[in-house]
């Protein structure tokens, strides 16, 4: 099972700048900055409303979103009962961002489902 110690780990990702793992509930469980408890609330908030359409009509899942604002971009990736958000370094592609991100995800779900059948 992935742990949030886990998630910890996405700081070494390629063009992940900040990062923080939120409940579905707006609390902060993991990251490498701060923000104030609103965001965190409202990006859970988000995440919640952003994924309702696919999961009620029987779609693919969300797997990531790309929020592009004034001062950059924010990453929004939701992980089982979590949300992942990233704000990517400058000078990298977002799109390649968000590969990177759920290359490591797929990483750390086999190696734990690897782990539980040894």
């Amino acid at each position: 099972m992935t742990t949030i110690l886990d998630f910890v780990k996405i700081s070494k990702v390629a063009g992940v700048k900040h990062y923080s793992l939120v409940s579905k509930k707006g609390k902060r469980l993991a990251g490498n900055h701060q923000r104030s408890e609103s965001f965190y609330k409202e990006l859970a908030q988000f995440g919640k409303d952003a994924t309702a359409p696919t999961t009620r009509r029987d779609l693919s899942p969300l797997t990531a979103m790309i929020i592009q604002g004034e001062s950059g971009a924010l990453i929004v990736v939701p992980v089982g009962s979590f949300i992942l958000e990233v704000t990517p370094a400058t000078g990298y592609q977002e799109s390649s961002v968000v590969d990177e991100v759920l290359r490591f995800l797929d990483r750390i779900r086999h190696q734990h489902t690897v782990s539980q059948k040894s």
